[in-house]
């Protein structure tokens, strides 16, 4: 509670740093082609996702704190309203994941079609690919 309505005037620290983490996971989603958001992604690997469900595909199986923080702030944002004010634009389809990503507004096709998913060759493939 504020000071000016009787209280101490200290933070939700919770709620301040979920929202610090949401800054970032909102920075890296629209600014991925500068030199952090490079950095990180060489580091951990790309990161996709239908919106506000954000999966860490990597090189490395031990990711930071802080990244595993962002990530779980995001993926859980869509009870909090992050989730909400996310949308995932395909444009030509070459940051789209063609299994993993809800890019034709009915699912994920590797949940709608779990069997032709296990038997694909290259899961990975992107829209634009195709």
């Amino acid at each position: 509670m504020g000071k000016f309505d009787g209280g101490l005037g200290v933070r939700d620290l919770e709620l301040f740093n979920k929202v610090l983490l949401w800054k970032w996971g909102w920075r890296f989603l629209n600014e991925g082609d500068k030199l952090w958001a490079r950095i990180i992604r060489s580091r951990y690997g790309e990161v996709w996702g239908d919106g506000f469900e954000l999966f860490p595909i990597g090189r490395s199986g031990r990711v930071s704190l802080w990244w595993r923080e962002v990530l779980r702030v995001i993926r859980e944002g869509n009870e909090d309203g992050f989730g909400g004010c996310l949308e995932k634009v395909m444009g030509d389809g070459g940051s789209t994941y063609f299994w993993e990503e809800n890019w034709m507004g009915e699912g994920r096709l590797c949940e709608l079609f779990p069997r032709l998913y296990h038997n694909s060759l290259d899961r990975g493939i992107k829209v634009k690919v195709l």
